[in-house]
């Protein structure tokens, strides 16, 4: 529970435009997290997991009218599948805090036999349910968020030999090719792949 919270805002003071830390009263962020972490084997070899699971609901504590117009939330009861966590249709859906996501997971798998290492982790994010209205009306960012309203899943992989005090890694990041963004107006990279060399003197 937070009084007097301080959040970056969108705003337009004397002509400029831009984002200003700004206080937005009091706010309530209820929520759980869940992490395991284990070691097994597969096929004799050795296999290490570790994965996490975060849920927030945060709403603003005295949610008014002026608040409500300078958000601009999504929420869709109709689609199915949907991870984004949507409220109850009986709740004031609009009283969420904004550039939040309710459901987050995380997990890594790794084994390894000898010097080689090979290991796959993925993340999911529920949509972003809302942000500055302002915002969302710049280079169609709201068109954009309508047509990805689903978040997103990333997989990531790496595979690795280490010997005389160097390792050698592939890495290969979004190996789905996975279309998203972390912050609304910016996409992240696309499938990528990495050669890193380590060596301990």
């Amino acid at each position: 529970e937070y009084d007097n919270m301080m959040e970056f805002t969108f705003a337009t003071i004397d002509g400029a435009s831009g984002y200003q830390s700004q206080n937005i009263g009091g706010a309530i962020i209820k929520g759980l997290e869940i992490s395991l972490a284990g070691q097994s084997k597969i096929f004799s070899l050795p296999l290490n997991w570790i994965g996490g699971y975060t849920y927030i609901d945060p709403k603003y504590k005295d949610f008014n009218s002026q608040l409500q117009e300078s958000s601009s939330y999504w929420i869709d009861l109709d689609i199915p599948g949907n991870i984004a966590g949507v409220q109850d249709a009986n709740e004031p859906s609009e009283n969420f805090l904004k550039y939040r996501s309710k459901h987050n997971f995380k997990m890594d798998v790794e084994t390894g036999y000898q010097g080689f290492r090979a290991g796959v982790s993925v993340r999911q994010t529920s949509h972003m349910l809302a942000i500055d209205r302002q915002l969302g009306l710049f280079a169609q960012i709201s068109q954009y968020r309508e047509f990805n309203n689903q978040g997103y899943r990333v997989w990531d992989a790496r595979i690795s030999y280490e010997r005389y005090g160097a390792k050698l890694s592939f890495l290969l990041n979004n190996f789905l090719n996975e279309e998203y963004t972390v912050r609304p107006g910016l996409l992240e990279a696309p499938r990528n792949y990495a050669v890193r060399l380590d060596y301990k003197f």
